[in-house]
């Protein structure tokens, strides 16, 4: 059994509902000088706690300590093993409450169905949660909490950290891989040695403190089982190589570990078993189908599963085919969940629960899907679009498209979309996707998802064969001609974002690291800009020697926005691009330069300054040029978390407007493009304070037009975060032919553990929704 007392727990439990209830408020309850008995208490850098549930009802109370006493905010959401969020609730001590006064919450979920539940816990200014000490007591029959926080931007560490007293406490984990190391940090000085324990109880190792830190020697693991970690005091900061840092190259990380050896489980068995968590589809009444989800044996040997399916007053009949899975270790197969409506089923939403179970542990887990009765995806997008948790991928619109959403769409000259994947790039042709076939074999792959094409209704992108990069020219009839570029740096191909077209062949820019100088700042380091003219000649695709454009360029990030370094009219090319400063000088940001490259007498203009895009030395503020059909140019310089501006150049002219600052909002990621009317359409990243999540900063997915006598519209915000502090939308625009514009985005939050939870990750390859408008103003989903 666990090493808590259940019982006071529940006492506490009734005694802070009590007392809630007396003060009007049925969960969040007032402060107190000590933690409540039978807390488990001292913990910080806690991203999340599992719970394993088997009882019909689940209890939690969890309580947090400012550790900064500055009455910082902690939020928990409570969420079912199909991402379903029970609870959602606060912690901030009051200004009626002393600093560093305890704050409790307590929450139920009854009826709870067997599986792992998942208290995820955010800070309103904390991203690494190192401003909070948290306490918890459960009445689940198992539990580990997750040291996962938020993202760095260097090599990821998940430390276990306690602030307690001066009473022993116990890591309880499983070693990952052969042999790993332990480094303790923090330490008081003068305590008694660190004991490694392995599965049996031995003792493996007695850690000596020195200058507050105890360090392993080369650890083996010969032993299976939950190894335990004794500390003499509630105080320091753990690493364990494998569990929380220096993670396996072939393994997912999920830094997890338990107080005592009764309350740990194999979350790693369960915490992806079945994917995806939540599914939903807009269904008819009479309609016969099929759902399916995968299942996942994340072990090392063999397992058999038992599937079923739990639903309340279905109006018609359901199973899931096959009932048993057999499967390997680390392999996957699927799960069909198939329903057959009645006629007269009536319009509402019906849930299903597929739950999946190893048959030799006994741990299981379930998935939810949902079938939407008399409902479509028809009608314009409600705006802002809210990116709830487990919901955004796919649940919230029911959305099923089956285009390929790995990035963007681009339109060649007869309108045709097309995209890349990681492993091909992709054609639409009389209404079905194709892939280019290359004839070099299999080892091919798509470094940029940015294609550019010509009037001739070919395509160009850059890819890698073999691990080399080479110009691929492309057709509807896939006739394909392949040209190979220099080695080395980072490529992209001019794309057409709508206004001027050219007769020309688009550029292709490349940012290559010049390691003969020192990296100016974390965010800047220096490159060539360099850009080639290619030609097609004879049936020959040539790109011809690079042209150097600076020596001095912050590079390129366009992960988000895809911003626009070159537009073409006739033989002109405009180039922009900003450039690194001296750290000790008084640059108010990253100085921005345009200038031409005329094709037909081959000439480079002198650089001319624009502005600046603060902050300084930062390669998140990348400009964007865009040409319209007068042939005026509008480069919008970008910034990292500062006001976008936007200056113009007539055609023919060197004169450029003075930098107009568009918005008062702190926006990152130029996504722009031109409309049929040669207005612009922008979408960027937006710091957002005090909305939704009180006292904290959250980024939003905003939206904003310039009519085309040059006035700008407020910023709209278009989709919302399901977390606070910090997010990416990976979003990109593009614009076809008959001038729509085509919005494509997904949602990645700061927070490792949420991120984690899914099996494939979140980021700029996965659940991309794409939308599109003819009149920047009402917005659908595209979903054939």
């Amino acid at each position: 059994m666990k090493s808590i007392c259940i019982q006071p727990v529940f006492l506490r439990l009734v005694q802070l509902l009590l007392m809630a209830f007396i003060a009007g408020k049925p969960d969040v309850c007032h402060g107190q000088s000590n933690w409540p008995e039978g807390v488990i208490s001292g913990l910080q850098h806690v991203g999340a706690i599992h719970f394993y549930v088997t009882s019909s009802d689940l209890e939690i109370l969890l309580c947090q300590k400012d550790a900064t006493e500055s009455r910082r905010g902690l939020t928990a959401i409570l969420t079912g093993p199909d991402g379903v969020v029970y609870h959602r609730e606060t912690l901030l001590a009051p200004d009626t409450d002393a600093p560093g006064t305890v704050q409790s919450v307590a929450m139920r979920v009854e009826g709870a169905a067997e599986g792992v539940y998942t208290l995820l816990i955010i800070s309103e200014r904390s991203r690494h949660l190192d401003e909070h000490t948290i306490g918890f007591s459960t009445n689940a029959s198992r539990y580990v909490i997750n040291s996962g926080a938020a993202h760095v931007d260097s090599e990821r560490k998940e430390p276990i950290v306690f602030n307690g007293g001066d009473e022993p406490v116990s890591v309880f984990f499983k070693p990952v891989g052969h042999v790993f190391g332990i480094e303790a940090t923090h330490l008081p000085n003068g305590i008694q040695p660190l004991e490694l324990r392995d599965g049996s109880g031995n003792l493996v190792q007695a850690l000596e403190t020195h200058n507050g830190a105890a360090v392993s020697t080369g650890i083996t693991n010969n032993n299976s089982g939950v190894w335990e970690l004794r500390l003499p005091v509630k105080k320091g900061k753990i690493l364990i190589e494998g569990l929380n840092h220096k993670f396996l190259a072939d393994r997912k990380p999920l830094p997890f570990w338990a107080t005592s050896r009764d309350s740990y489980f194999d979350l790693e068995k369960v915490h992806w078993l079945i994917d995806p968590r939540r599914f939903s589809r807009y269904a008819n009444s009479g309609e016969q189908g099929h759902i399916v989800f995968s299942v996942f044996n994340n072990s090392t040997e063999s397992k058999v599963f038992d599937l079923q399916i739990e639903t309340d007053q279905f109006p018609g009949s359901v199973q899931v085919e096959p009932a048993r899975l057999l499967l390997s270790a680390g392999s996957t197969a699927d799960a069909k969940v198939c329903y057959k409506l009645a006629p007269d089923a009536t319009g509402k939403t019906y849930s299903l629960k597929l739950s999946a179970g190893d048959k030799v542990s006994g741990l299981k887990n379930y998935a939810l899907a949902e079938l939407k009765l008399g409902r479509d995806n028809r009608q314009p997008v409600a705006l802002p679009i809210p990116l709830n948790i487990y919901e955004h991928s796919q649940s919230y619109f029911s959305y099923e498209p089956t285009f390929p959403r790995e990035n963007q769409l681009y339109f060649d000259s007869e309108n045709r979309p097309w995209a890349v994947t990681r492993g091909s790039l992709k054609v639409r042709v009389d209404s079905v996707w194709k892939s280019v076939s290359l004839e070099e074999g299999e080892d091919v792959s798509f470094p940029s998802s940015a294609i550019g094409s010509d009037l001739e209704g070919n395509v160009y992108t850059i890819v890698n064969i073999r691990g080399k990069p080479h110009l691929l020219r492309t057709n509807s009839r896939f006739e394909s001609y392949l040209s190979a570029l220099p080695e080395g740096g980072g490529y992209w191909v001019e794309t057409w974002m709508g206004g001027q077209t050219t007769r020309h062949i688009p550029v292709v820019t490349r940012y290559l690291l010049n390691p003969g100088k020192k990296q100016v700042a974390m965010w800047a380091r220096v490159h060539d800009f360099q850009i080639f003219i290619p030609q097609f000649e004879d049936k020959t695709l040539k790109v011809g020697s690079p042209v150097l454009i600076s020596d001095n360029c912050v590079g390129m990030s366009a992960h988000s926005g895809i911003p626009s370094a070159v537009a073409s009219q006739g033989d002109l090319v405009y180039l922009v691009w900003g450039e690194t400063s001296d750290p000790a000088g008084k640059d108010p940001g990253v100085p921005n330069y345009t200038s031409t490259y005329n094709r037909a007498t081959g000439a480079l203009s002198t650089p001319q300054f624009l502005a600046f895009s603060p902050p300084v030395n930062d390669v998140h503020n990348i400009s964007s040029i865009l040409v319209d059909k007068k042939g005026m140019r509008h480069v919008i310089v970008g910034a990292h978390g500062r006001p976008f501006q936007h200056l113009t150049a007539t055609s023919g002219s060197d004169k450029w407007t003075s930098p107009v600052t568009i918005s008062d909002i702190d926006q990152t990621y130029v996504g722009a493009v031109l409309d049929e009317t040669d207005g612009i359409r922008l979408f960027f990243r937006g710091w957002r304070r005090g909305v939704e999540f009180p006292g904290s900063i959250n980024a939003g997915l905003f939206y904003q037009r310039m009519s085309p006598a040059g006035t700008w519209s407020l910023p709209v915000l278009f989709a919302s975060p399901g977390l606070n502090n910090y997010s990416i939308f990976y979003h990109r625009a593009t614009t076809d032919r008959r001038g729509r514009t085509y919005l494509s985005f997904t949602y990645w939050p700061t927070w490792t553990v949420y991120r984690d939870s899914f099996r494939l990750g979140t980021g700029p390859f996965q659940n991309r929704v794409v939308l599109f408008s003819d009149n920047g103003r009402e917005w659908y989903l595209l979903d054939k």
